[in-house]
């Protein structure tokens, strides 16, 4: 598997997006765009590699600080969705564009196997740009695009950015810390106005299609000696409500020890929030034929109940050739300190 959200970095975030709308409806580009190979200024400065690399940084840092103020958990969404379907009395081409939307919300149960996370990745939105640059005829189906069709369909630009209310989960950003979300509580209010749902929604589709081009940045290298890395977020549907898995693939290519080759080492990382557990975080390591679990729970029952299991666990995992470890700690995982400013909110 393979993975540049970007190909060309020079082009906004924003101009894809608006391709990715065109082509999902089975359109052509508009005439002021072109593919990488076609995009003369890009390609001259792709030809100086020093401007190149300072266009990147600044395209970045500016797509980033603008989705930063506009991010919003995806629990927030399907919260608003779930609840226009039930109280609202939706157009029937908008009501079709929510339920392709809320048809991405994932189970969790027993069954989920590792063809299920390669799934959900491929159908998180991390990849549309990607896959509509190498495959122009045949848009992908998944989350970015339903998001940008809905928007579509509601015709409404986002309102002003709320500054009370349900606190916003942080923003992403690479290397950062990895977290599930709890299932949304914030009352909803759904005795509203039907314009006034339709503004919500416009706000919770906005606020997610800036949390999911977040997660697109911060799976982008910052250094070229950087590691491969998918970051992106899953809808998980649980009896409380919708909650939000995320995760963190990391792939750190072959080296050499002592002059023999060593293989590649596969670094996992995922978050839930889910009652009756509360927040668990995992980390799974795989070298070679070794995979190494632990796993960080903060209640504490939980974690003594997990610990108890740890040896069926280690059974579930174990394959031919594969040897297996299983850690549970009861607390949360350290993480590397967050430098200053990064999560300022310039809101306040």
């Amino acid at each position: 598997m393979s993975l540049n959200p970007i190909e060309d970095v020079s082009r906004t975030l924003a101009a894809l997006a608006e391709q990715a709308v065109t082509r999902v409806h089975g359109g052509v580009p508009s005439p002021g765009f072109a593919l990488p190979q076609g995009n003369t200024q890009a390609q001259v400065i792709a030809d100086q590699p020093g401007q190149s690399k300072t266009l990147r940084a600044q395209v970045l840092s500016q797509a980033g600080l603008d989705a930063v103020v506009r991010q919003d958990g995806l629990g927030h969404l399907m919260a608003e969705l779930s609840g226009a379907i039930k109280g609202a009395n939706l157009p029937a081409a908008l009501a079709r564009q929510v339920e392709q939307v809320l048809s991405r919300l994932s189970p969790l149960d027993a069954s989920v196997k590792g063809a299920d996370i390669e799934s959900a990745l491929r159908r998180s939105g991390l990849m549309l740009e990607a896959n509509l640059t190498q495959h122009p005829t045949s848009p992908p189906q998944d989350l970015k695009s339903a998001l940008l069709l809905l928007q579509q369909a509601l015709a409404l630009p986002p309102g002003p950015r709320r500054t009370t209310g349900a606190v916003r989960p942080p923003p992403p950003y690479f290397g950062g810390p990895v977290a599930g979300q709890s299932a949304y509580s914030e009352p909803l209010g759904f005795e509203a106005a039907a314009d006034t749902h339709h503004q919500r929604l416009a706000d919770a589709v906005d606020g997610a299609l800036a949390r999911v081009e977040l997660e697109q940045i911060a799976s982008l290298p910052q250094r070229e000696s950087d590691p491969s890395v998918w970051r992106f977020e899953v809808p998980v549907a649980t009896p409380q409500g919708t909650s939000i898995a995320q995760f963190e693939i990391q792939r750190e290519g072959h080296g050499r020890t002592s002059g023999v080759a060593s293989p590649a080492t596969w670094r996992v990382r995922f978050g839930l929030d889910i009652a009756p557990f509360g927040p668990i975080s995992a980390n799974l390591n795989l070298t070679g034929t070794h995979l190494g679990v632990a796993l960080w729970v903060q209640n504490q029952d939980a974690a003594a109940a997990l610990r108890t299991q740890a040896p069926d666990l280690v059974r579930g995992l174990l394959d031919p050739g594969l040897e297996v470890d299983v850690a549970v700690y009861h607390g949360a995982p350290s993480s590397a300190p967050t430098s200053a400013g990064r999560l300022l909110d310039t809101a306040i």
